[in-house]
């Protein structure tokens, strides 16, 4: 992967992994930023099963860790923490795609 291709794809995973740490609680998660429809399908789905107790709370980005594979591909986590809740890590993959670098894949807790 060329410098210029990671920093591309660095960027959709460092606004996807922020987004989705900061909606990580919410019952109906908003749009997030370079995920495919899937993915934005996948996540609203989750939400679904996010405990009552922790609905709402805030959670930010504590780490994101990104490792290219290919040319055209990384993978990627977030880390997300909040206030008294444990942190945990979700997984992801960035791809360059027809219409750019989109989040094409989300491992999600649970």
């Amino acid at each position: 992967m060329s410098r210029v291709q990671l920093a591309s794809a660095a960027a959709v995973a460092a606004r996807f992994g922020r987004a989705y740490a900061r909606t990580a609680y919410l019952q109906h998660p908003p749009r997030l930023p370079g995920a495919t429809g899937t993915v934005r399908a996948h996540v609203q789905a989750s939400a679904a099963h996010v405990p009552s107790g922790r609905r709402g709370r805030n959670s930010h980005a504590g780490s994101i860790q990104l490792e290219p594979t290919t040319a055209s591909s990384l993978e990627a986590s977030v880390v997300v923490r909040g206030r008294a809740v444990p942190a945990f890590a979700v997984g992801f993959t960035v791809q360059e795609t027809h219409a750019g670098w989109r989040v094409t894949s989300i491992s999600l807790p649970g």
